[in-house]
């Protein structure tokens, strides 16, 4: 195996919504309204393709005035890759909306934190601060598909593969974990939701729906400390990928783009 592997990264965007900006700053912040996008990821080379985070269905856009824009799934064969052939997905955390869909691959082994899968079929879920953002469904498929040793369950950090590697964080959920994949451009840190948005770790202000504020504060320290600069780093929600970083291909411009590609530009950076 080649430790220098470097991959194409890609970022889907499959849903949008409104949201106030008061949502996502714990103490407060104006009521000025934001858009809020979602997003799914594909890390790509000649040797191996692997989805991080899976999105959620057509249906699961129903809810919060979510837009669903596009199926992340299907997008993924747009871009040469067939579901069925994948091997390996990794998951950032368990939350509906970046661990639906896991039932498309019929191959793949689910490379989560397990205090993520603790935390999701524990004691926890009976309030309803935590429960909300789990899909029974999506939970009760992890669990089914460790029972078939399709789950691959890390306490910290872990290499999945040449150049890719994960780390556990938490405090946006119990077994939040960040992912590193090897570019050309150097080390990309996809942070799921252990920052929604640039905003909340260049302003040290964590979004609300928090776990433990502590821990999310630790993983900001986490984040900076495992990229070169904070060009290399891809929040979870934030809808500036979509104008920082050129489009994959023609046709899916405000669709997918190269996130191995340098962004144009970054205002709040180093």
């Amino acid at each position: 195996m080649d430790d220098n592997e470097t991959y194409q990264l890609f970022a889907i965007r499959y849903c949008s919504r409104s949201a106030q900006r008061n949502e996502f700053f714990l103490g407060g912040d104006t009521t000025k309204e934001m858009n809020l996008d979602y997003f799914a990821f594909l890390a790509k080379n000649d040797r191996r393709s692997i989805p991080i985070d899976t999105g959620f269905p057509p249906a699961g856009g129903n809810i919060l005035g979510r837009r669903y824009l596009r199926c992340p799934i299907e997008t993924l064969k747009e871009l040469g890759v067939d579901p069925e052939d994948v091997s390996d997905v990794v998951l950032t955390h368990l939350h509906n909306d970046h661990a639906g869909n896991i039932g498309r691959f019929r191959r793949a082994k689910f490379h989560v934190q397990e205090k993520e899968v603790r935390f999701a079929v524990g004691p926890a879920m009976r309030h309803k601060i935590f429960s909300r953002h789990y899909n029974p469904e999506d939970v009760a498929l992890i669990a089914k598909l460790n029972f078939d040793g399709r789950v691959e369950m890390y306490n910290g950090s872990m290499i999945i593969a040449p150049g890719i590697s994960v780390d556990h964080v938490g405090g946006h959920s119990a077994g939040s974990q960040i992912v590193k994949i090897q570019t050309a451009r150097g080390p990309v840190v996809i942070i799921g939701d252990a920052g929604h948005l640039y905003e909340n770790i260049f302003t040290q202000r964590p979004c609300p729906i928090t776990y433990h504020v502590g821990e999310m504060m630790d993983a900001f320290e986490t984040i900076l400390q495992n990229v070169p600069t904070t060009d290399h780093i891809i929040p979870g929600h934030d809808p500036s990928l979509m104008h920082l970083y050129p489009p994959a291909a023609r046709g899916l411009e405000g669709a997918v783009v190269r996130l191995d590609l340098p962004p144009c530009h970054l205002d709040q950076k180093d």
